[in-house]
């Protein structure tokens, strides 16, 4: 994933274990989530423009987030490890 070292190095240095990482992370997501909940159910099929991919609706953004996600905790998981 292209710039991810230079976003981490900014952004989100976590320290010997990860933690702060870990915990910027989780108040990001519980951000989103709270916006995501006040989504109506006509509005998830709402198209806007992706500066990369082009359209997408609300629900293929957050598909997409949730793959990118994943990607990240298991960056998480393998410093950890």
């Amino acid at each position: 994933w292209r710039g991810d070292q230079a976003w981490v190095d900014r952004f989100a240095p976590g320290g010997p274990d990860g933690a702060g990482s870990l915990a910027r992370f989780r108040i990001l997501r519980d951000s989103l989530l709270r916006v995501l909940a006040t989504v109506e159910d006509a509005e998830w099929e709402r198209i806007g423009i992706h500066a990369e991919v082009g359209e997408l609706t609300v629900r293929q953004m957050v598909e997409r987030i949730v793959d990118h996600d994943r990607g990240h905790l298991d960056q998480i998981r393998r410093a950890l490890a």
